[in-house]
Parts: structure tokens; C-alpha cells; sequence
């Protein structure tokens, strides 16, 4: 078998995947230009929305944190508007 024969590469709506991977980046710089590149026109209010939230709710604590990133993360890669833009 070959090195990386039976890995497959992460499909943009997971947590190893593209738009996470921007999510993650768009928290860490305050920029959610990393992310708006994969979702619909029609839904960048909404996760502009979502993300002014999630960095609001980041800092009330680690737990917090936690699970305000899940949601952003989960918003970005499977909604809103269940749709992804192609990549430019």
C-alpha cells in the first residue's frame, strides 16, 4: 500500500475541511473575510450575524468559548443557507 493510498481528503463540511479551517482563522484574526469566501452571498448577513455573536460569547470564558466556537464552526461549514460558494 501506498503513503496516503486509502486517505481520502476532508470534505469542506467537516471539521478537518476548508471552511473550519478559515472558521478557525477568521476567530483567531477578528476577520470573517477567511470564511465568506465558501458561503453564499445570500447568506453573509446571517453568519456575520453568527460570528458577531461567537466573539462576543468568547469572552465569558473558556467554556463558553468552547461552545460558542462549535456553533460558529457548525453555522459556517453545514449553513446558513445550506449552501458553500465555489472557492475563487
Amino acid at each position: 500500500m501506498t503513503k496516503g493510498a486509502d486517505v481520502m481528503p476532508p470534505h469542506c463540511d467537516t471539521r478537518d475541511g476548508p471552511v473550519v479551517k478559515a472558521a478557525k482563522k477568521a476567530l483567531e484574526t477578528g476577520n470573517l473575510n477567511y470564511v465568506l469566501i465558501w458561503i453564499p452571498k445570500e447568506s453573509e448577513k446571517e453568519l456575520n450575524n453568527v460570528f458577531a455573536r461567537t466573539l462576543r460569547a468568547r469572552k465569558a470564558g473558556k467554556d463558553a468559548q468552547d461552545v460558542a466556537d462549535d456553533w460558529f464552526f457548525e453555522t459556517a461549514a453545514t449553513g446558513p443557507g445550506k449552501g458553500h460558494r465555489t472557492r475563487v
